[in-house]
């Protein structure tokens, strides 16, 4: 996993637990320190490259779980007030207009903090997201 696509606010998985990134903290131009908190309270601090944390997978189970998208697949939102969608389609992104055009394909966005990022970006609003 490579720290430099990460951000405050991004949900890993770390020892199996879903975390949020809290803070990064990059001391060399390839060396970062990330500190993650869970949903007790406690922040540790870790290496990307122990592999201790890891992305979590934009899988059915999880996106249905989460509530990112409604009953036809499609995270809304709108940019300057135009309607645009983002949806899942065969293992990636697709973002669509509101006239259900596609727009672009976002080959790489197959992880939950990757939706994220690209979400803000496009919204300029933290994602909203369910947990347990």
């Amino acid at each position: 996993m490579d720290p430099r696509d990460l951000r405050i606010g991004n949900m890993l998985y770390a020892e199996d637990e879903i975390v949020i990134v809290v803070a990064i903290d990059g001391k060399e131009e390839d060396e970062f320190d990330v500190y993650v908190g869970n949903g007790h309270g406690k922040v540790i601090k870790v290496k990307p490259s122990q592999m201790i944390i890891r992305p979590i997978p934009l899988t059915d189970e999880f996106v249905l779980k989460s509530g990112l998208f409604n009953e036809y697949g499609k995270l809304k939102f709108d940019v300057k007030g135009e309607p645009y969608s983002l949806r899942r389609e065969n293992g990636h992104v697709v973002l669509m207009s509101g006239k259900n055009e596609q727009l672009i394909h976002f080959w790489e966005v197959k992880y939950l903090h990757r939706l994220q990022n690209l979400y803000y970006v496009l919204a300029k609003e933290e994602l909203k997201i369910k947990r347990d």
